[in-house]
């Protein structure tokens, strides 16, 4: 309501960084950037997809065309932080 009253618009933020690396949700990888869908798929494309030579920006296009998501990928752990930890383990 308050955008619509306002006339204030502003991107939605993706909830996560996206892993164009793997295959898309519920998809199976079956080998050198093959994907194959799960049976339940209904989306426009086909149910077997070579990802091999798409650049992120195509998969990302792709995957709005096609009715599929990408995973988002693993955030790294904290970081070791040499200076908080002795010899007999981190300092509370």
């Amino acid at each position: 309501a308050f955008a619509w009253r306002c006339r204030a618009a502003w991107p939605c933020a993706d909830p996560c960084k996206l892993d164009f690396d793997a295959c898309p949700e519920g998809w199976t990888l079956v080998g050198r950037g093959l994907c194959v869908a799960p049976a339940n798929y209904d989306g426009l494309c086909s149910p077997a997809t070579d990802f091999s030579n798409f650049a992120a920006e195509d998969k990302d296009r792709w995957a709005a065309i096609c009715d599929a998501k990408w995973p988002c990928a693993l955030e790294p752990g904290p970081e070791h932080n040499a200076r908080d930890e002795g010899d007999d383990g981190p300092v509370v």
